[in-house]
């Protein structure tokens, strides 16, 4: 249909009101020249009566020095440019008006087809702006936008925004060049938007050497609501060589490679759709070295290993190095009404993972699986808050191979399959160990609101492993539940809780492996946490020591198969129910109902447990742990900690122990093995003294601690029981005894087969003497400190109080009326109170015995003890000292707490608190002594 225009005369209703930013002309009414002429096509240009411009531009220099010493710090040197520039046509206007008819020539227009616009609002900006600081660091960055508004009759506006930017930087220091830049229109007809641009961006980092670390880059284009991004990225990196359990040195690295691209359309109704793509390849690798500098060199030569036989055939026994390509796909639409936005996707994706593990002698293990992945999601969302829902299934496949490295036909068969993804034909050069076949189910929830966000993740997953050989299976099912929570300004917390029953074909006993991990930025959380994970109770934690930074804990245990069968009984005999409220919320009568009907079909029983614990977490753990009635063992692991190493580290030292036993049993080099076991004990002592502190470990609770250091007690004896085994063959053999004792300054017996007997045993007795020293003024150091925590604890119950309530009384017990602000602090200074009252008594046990001891042999002929007193009297020496020490670190725990509420309320220094404003003591019989 043929479009007409002619020029009518414009009256003051057409240009837009002040609400959309239009200027008003200075002429309201203006007659066009061609006013009546149906066919006259639009030909006015605008009419500016003036324009302003205006430069500013800005450059400094910025110079700060502290002084102090003499010394001066010139870091924050700065050095920055700007300049900005605006054309303002502030008193300019461009005026056009026409009548657009959509009719056709012979016709008339129907009424309402008459439009008439007005220009207003072209200012157009940009700016500069550029830094250097004193570390060499240079940025740049250039800005240019412009805005127009036309205005359409006296209730619709047109709107256009445009502008470009780019920048880029340098960071000599680090190594890193980043790029970006983009353009965009956005233009607004009424309630209708479009927008329109094109944007992207790009770094590199190299290293010190100059070699390429990592990379990557964006793009991206929005047109009319449908959106397509492409990027990709390389990241190589490595961590500096430490200290692994086993006492070699181990450096970590990652080399990875990424690429995605997507793209979307939602029009204006909001409904749309988007599709993804995501592809990873990513290579990881640990390698092990007897000593520091040739894991330093291994780090420094930055040409860290890759799967081929070269890199492969220098692994030594437990090297890893693994490789994992994946591909994901997601597709999925949304949609919005009333304020709500639903969503809906699905993905589809696989993965190839290669892991080699070093086994000596140029030999590996490697180990092929291959996923496949689908999965879906739902989605709601309004403005400040959201609810997603995914379940996500795998199914893999996969077998461990074995390769010869050192012969040329395990070279061909290792390269094949590194690069060709399978297992070369003929079978030659590899030999097959095992097959496997695996599963897993994954189901996600997750909610926020106002930037508070709860997520929650069960698993259940099995994995059978067939080896080759014989045919013996291996199955492992495991269900596991994970949670986290994330609040704005107050940090976040996590926990996973997880039961891997495992059932070999060719052992007697299936086993029952539990781990339950806690991750989070508040130091009492975590003590909650860990101890409702294991049953204990928590200790509350000072505020001084409440909010360290965030700290990861790993805890295991296990149960035996008898005491699942124990529990299976239980069941079905209706003696659990009553342990736990979860038993009516539907998991664990579900899990129960399972259990009864699966007979004696342990697969099945397997399953509903792991079932039950990836519902239930935590939950469901005590739960079982409350029907059999037991407190299992647990392991601790703090990541990044040297003494708390886990079920590794005690692992670890126990292959030490048995290698040492077998040495002494053939009796290998007697001397040298006394020797290793003198620093081991050394070492186990200190990790004794630093477990026993409480603030080192304030996240820890009480009851853990204890275990973990009852463990270490047994430890130490098994060690010192070798060290006097090896102090007898030296001994026998003539040979000098150069061994320490537990402590540098106890060597009681250097160079005793050279002194007579009395001479020895006076070396012994003044070492032993100097040692009961220590522990005389530790004790006493215990007691002063115990005895301050006690009168604190007097006094807050209600010594010498002027008022109708303690203290505890008003501030520490939970009234329906909330008055209980320090409830928490008092339950954990009466907490830490009594473990220290424990660890005193203990103490003091062993401080009885080592004095009957001591009584004893002091009037023993020196020839039937020399070379023995330090077995017999430094390790009681030792465990008594550690035990005052760990009662005196509980005792100041809680009178920090104690004192911590007392600072509190300085308004009742003269009611609750007299006795301290008065100097009332402890009396005698509540001290110790």
């Amino acid at each position: 249909m043929p479009i007409r225009r002619r020029m009518q005369k414009q009256t003051d209703s057409t240009w837009p009101s002040a609400s959309h930013q239009a200027k008003s002309p200075p002429n309201s009414k203006h007659d066009s020249p061609n006013a009546g002429h149906k066919s006259s096509p639009l030909q006015t240009r605008p009419f500016i009566t003036s324009v302003e411009q205006s430069t500013q531009s800005t450059t400094g220099l910025s110079l700060q020095a502290q002084s102090q010493s003499t010394q001066f710090d010139l870091t924050q040197f700065n050095l920055f440019a700007n300049h900005s520039s605006q054309l303002n046509p502030a008193t300019s206007t461009a005026q056009a008006t026409y009548i657009q008819r959509e009719c056709g020539v012979d016709e008339s227009c129907p009424a309402g087809m008459e439009y008439a616009s007005s220009w207003d609002n072209n200012d157009p900006t940009s700016s500069h702006s550029g830094s250097v600081n004193a570390s060499g660091n240079l940025s740049y960055g250039y800005s240019w936008g412009q805005q127009n508004t036309v205005g359409i009759d006296n209730d619709t506006y047109m709107s256009t925004s445009s502008g470009y930017n780019a920048g880029a930087s340098f960071n000599p220091n680090n190594g890193q060049v980043g790029i970006t830049g983009g353009y965009s229109q956005s233009t607004q007809i009424g309630e209708q938007t479009d927008t329109r641009g094109v944007g992207g961006s790009g770094y590199l980092d190299f290293n010190s050497r100059g070699e390429l670390e990592g990379g990557g880059g964006t793009a991206n284009v929005t047109a009319n609501g449908t959106s397509i991004n492409i990027g990709g990225g390389i990241l190589v990196s490595a961590q500096p060589p430490r200290l692994d359990t086993d006492g070699r040195y181990i450096v970590t690295w990652k080399r990875e490679y990424t690429v995605s691209a997507g793209g979307g359309h939602t029009n204006a109704s909001g409904r749309g759709g988007s599709a993804s793509y995501g592809g990873k390849e990513s290579t990881t690798g640990s390698r092990k070295f007897d000593t520091q500098s040739a894991a330093q060199a291994f780090y420094d030569g930055g040409v860290w290993a890759s799967l081929d036989p070269e890199d492969a055939s220098q692994l030594q026994a437990g090297d890893q190095i693994s490789q994992t390509d994946s591909d994901q796909i997601t597709g999925g639409a949304s949609a919005q009404a009333m304020g709500l936005t639903v969503g809906a996707n699905i993905t589809v994706g696989d993965s190839h993972s290669v892991e080699v593990t070093g086994l000596g002698n140029q030999r590996v293990s490697v180990k092929v699986l291959d996923s496949s992945i689908l999965g879906g999601a739902l989605s709601l969302g309004a403005p400040g808050v959201s609810m997603t829902g995914g379940l996500q299934s795998t199914d893999s496949n996969g077998y461990i191979v074995t390769f010869d490295l050192s012969t040329a036909a395990g070279q061909s068969a290792f390269q094949y399959l590194t690069r060709q993804g399978q297992l070369p034909p003929g079978g030659r050069g590899y030999t097959l160990k095992a097959n496997i076949e695996g599963s897993q189910t994954e189901e996600s929830s997750g909610f926020s609101l106002a930037g508070t966000s709860v997520t929650n993740k069960n698993t259940t997953s099995e994995t059978t492993t067939t080896y080759a050989a014989d045919q013996r299976t291996v199955e492992e099912r495991t269900g596991a539940e994970s949670s986290g929570v994330t609040v704005p300004f107050l940090g976040s917390f996590s926990e996973s809780d997880q039961l891997t029953a495992t059932d070999d074909s060719s052992a007697s006993n299936r086993t029952y492996s539990v781990s339950s991990n806690v991750n989070s930025s508040s130091t009492e959380d975590v003590n909650k946490e860990l101890a409702r994970s294991t049953g204990v109770h928590f200790n509350s934690v000072s505020n001084e020591l409440a909010n360290q930074q965030s700290r990861r804990w790993t805890v295991t245990s296990s149960f035996s198969q008898a005491q699942i069968e124990r529990l299976v009984r239980e069941i079905r005999r209706g003696n659990w129910n009553h342990h736990s409220l979860i038993y009516e919320s539907g998991d664990g009568a579900d899990f129960a109902a399972e259990v009864r009907a699966a007979g004696d079909d342990w697969d099945r029983i397997d399953r509903a447990l792991t079932a039950f614990v990836s519902e239930t977490g935590d939950s469901g753990l005590d739960l079982i742990r409350s029907t059999l009635g037991i407190s299992p063992r647990y392991s601790l692991t703090l990541q990044g900690d040297p003494y708390m190493t886990g079920e590794a580290g005690h692992t670890a030292l126990a292959q030490k122990l048995r290698g040492w036993t077998t040495r002494l049993d053939n009796q290998t080099s007697p001397r040298e093995v006394g020797a290793q076991i003198a620093t081991e004990l050394r070492q186990q002592r200190t990790r004794l003294t630093a477990i026993s502190d409480p603030e080192r470990y304030p996240d820890l609770p009480n009851e853990l601690r204890g275990q973990e250091m009852t463990r270490t007690e047994g430890e130490i004896a098994e060690l010192e029981t070798l060290q006097t085994r090896a102090r007898d063959l030296v001994q026998q053999n003539n040979q000098s005894d150069q061994m320490m004792s537990v402590d540098p300054s106890l060597d009681p017996t250097a160079n005793s087969c050279e002194m007579t007997d009395a001479q020895a045993v006076s070396l012994e007795w003044d070492a032993i003497n100097a040692f009961e020293t220590r522990v005389t003024n530790k004790r006493t150091d215990c007691a002063d400190m115990g005895n301050d925590a006690r009168r604190a604890h007097w006094i807050h119950r209600g010594a010498y109080t002027q008022g109708p309530r303690s203290a505890y009384e008003t501030w520490g017990e939970r009234h329906w009326y909330g008055d209980d602000d320090h409830a928490a602090q008092y339950e954990s200074a009466k907490s830490a109170l009594d473990s220290g009252n424990s660890a005193w008594q203990k103490a003091e046990e062993l401080w009885g015995d080592y004095r009957a001891a001591k009584s004893r042999l002091e009037f023993t002929e020196p020839a039937q003890i020399v070379g023995t007193l330090d077995s017999t009297l430094g390790d009681q020496l030792v465990k008594t000292f550690n035990k005052f020490s760990l009662a005196r670190g509980l005792y100041q725990t809680a009178l920090r707490r104690y004192d911590t509420i007392r600072e509190a309320h300085p308004e009742a220094v003269n009611n609750q608190f007299y006795a301290y404003t008065h100097g009332h003591q402890l009396p005698d019989e509540l001290k110790l002594e």
